[in-house]
């Protein structure tokens, strides 16, 4: 989920920079096969909470053609689950074009 915010001194006709904040939910599946001695393999699910921030800029060439450039960092709240994995990490990045 992630909420948009567009000044309108930054917003034209033809483009738009906003700002984006948002919540990012994760189940991350992880194979457990610290019991292989019984031939056993089970999956333990890891619940992951990430807050982003982030700046998009969107382009309109026409009624029906636009370009959208966005980027955010985002790092996490949350890990919950399963105690088989440690995720530490102090941020992440992703964007699209």
């Amino acid at each position: 989920m992630d909420i948009l915010w567009s000044p309108s001194a930054l917003t034209t006709n033809t483009s738009k920079l906003y700002f984006r904040g948002g919540l990012q939910y994760h189940d991350i599946p992880i194979l457990d096969t610290s019991d292989i001695s019984n031939q056993s393999i089970s999956v333990n699910i890891d619940h992951v909470i990430n807050y982003s921030l982030g700046v998009g800029y969107e382009k309109r060439f026409a009624e029906n053609w636009s370009v959208e450039l966005f980027g955010r960092l985002q790092t996490m709240m949350q890990n919950s689950g399963s105690d088989m994995v440690e995720l530490d990490y102090s941020f992440g990045f992703d964007g699209s074009v």
